[in-house]
């Protein structure tokens, strides 16, 4: 029978409430007696599952504490504080630690023994990082506190990580483009190299698996694509054109102008593309209507991941694409924390959410077989 509050009291010596908050991550309680309460609570074998689930959102008492949350970023020639999809992640903590009255703290930092000084002063409770980082180094800015991972990446081991579900969001796209009538269907990515985003972990020199799998930020998305693109039982090709871009000479129209050109080149010529992200897609827009091709009327463009609202482009239809679910990140990482604060020993969870579709104006059914072969003459 699993033992109820009071009596995990009763033998820890302290009060329900006490354990109430221990077992939750929350509240003023001391080191030893968190410690002492937990123990009890295994060895009288309350929650065999403690930590796997994590509980709802609550408004927090006056005696509980208020979550200190740290966001650092430490890109050595990118500042990544206030560039706009990081804001919406932010937003959705925010949201979420005004039910504690917490709060989010980030900063941009030169190098790792800056941010270790601050990470060990005690001064926050758990740790977001948002960009790609080697191995070694969330080993050690794990020693000091629960640490949470929220970029699209999960191959480090030991570290909970929060990201957008590439496969249902892959499979809800290409259902979107089926369902306008389209079979022929192209992907276009970029794999980019010496970006500030991969300096860091490039310069490492390191030969563990989990970083030699980052040759993009958008890997996990390529891996999915490729599931879709070459499955046998799709009844056509599906052309999937990974294009490298060298951050140091190749600038980023380029490199997707010569990707469009290989898609183009494709027999038969596909009627619909997919794109990395959704600056790509509004950048291959313009390519596309460079070459005198309509976006959608010649052919379908797709975005994967939403694009900055707040710098309208006229020249460019609204984006049909999926969007990403940065504010859910947002408001399920301080449960994470709090999880972690609670059960450190708890296995580390890596947790999917449902990429949103944004209906746009980029989508619509292909032209028939006949336009496409004199638009083919045309074009050639």
């Amino acid at each position: 029978m699993i033992p109820t509050l009071q009596q995990i009291a009763d033998k820890a010596g302290v009060s329900p409430m006490t354990v109430s908050r221990t077992l939750r991550g929350v509240g003023r309680v001391g080191d030893k007696t968190r410690q002492r309460v937990r123990e009890t609570a295994r060895e009288m074998g309350y929650q065999k599952s403690q930590g796997v689930l994590i509980l709802p959102p609550i408004r927090r008492g006056k005696a509980d504490h208020q979550l200190q949350l740290f966001g650092p970023t430490i890109c050595q020639s990118l500042n990544l504080v206030g560039k706009w999809y990081l804001n919406r992640l932010v937003d959705g903590l925010n949201e979420r630690l005004k039910l504690s009255n917490g709060q989010f703290h980030q900063k941009n930092y030169d190098n790792l023994e800056d941010l270790l000084e601050e990470w060990k002063s005690g001064a926050y409770h758990g740790l977001i990082l948002r960009e790609i980082l080697p191995k070694s180094w969330i080993q050690k800015l794990k020693q000091y506190g629960p640490v949470v991972y929220a970029v699209a990446f999960d191959f480090h081991e030991d570290v909970d990580c929060v990201y957008g579900n590439e496969f249902r969001a892959t499979s809800t796209l290409l259902e979107k483009i089926k369902q306008q009538g389209h079979k022929q269907i192209a992907w276009l990515g970029i794999l980019d190299h010496h970006s500030p985003y991969h300096n860091i972990v490039e310069d490492q020199n390191t030969n563990d698996v989990s970083e030699s799998l980052i040759n993009s930020v958008h890997h996990v998305r390529f891996a999915t694509w490729s599931k879709f693109a070459y499955c046998p039982n799709q009844p056509q090709y599906q052309p999937l054109v990974l294009m490298n871009r060298d951050w140091r000479t190749q600038s980023h129209e380029d490199v997707i102008r010569q990707g469009i050109e290989q898609i183009l080149s494709h027999q038969p010529q596909p009627t619909a593309i997919v794109c990395v992200t959704g600056l790509a897609a509004r950048v291959a827009i313009k390519v596309l209507n460079k070459k005198g091709l309509d976006v959608p009327g010649d052919i379908s463009l797709v975005g994967y991941g939403d694009y900055d609202l707040s710098q309208p482009d006229d020249e460019v239809l609204p984006l049909s694409t999926m969007g990403n679910p940065m504010k859910t990140l947002g408001r399920i990482i301080p449960e994470l924390i709090e999880r972690r604060l609670a059960n450190p020993d708890a296995l580390p969870v890596s947790m999917q959410f449902e990429m949103p579709w944004i209906e746009g104006k980029t989508l619509a059914p292909p032209k028939r077989i006949d336009q496409l072969k004199m638009l083919k003459k045309e074009i050639l």
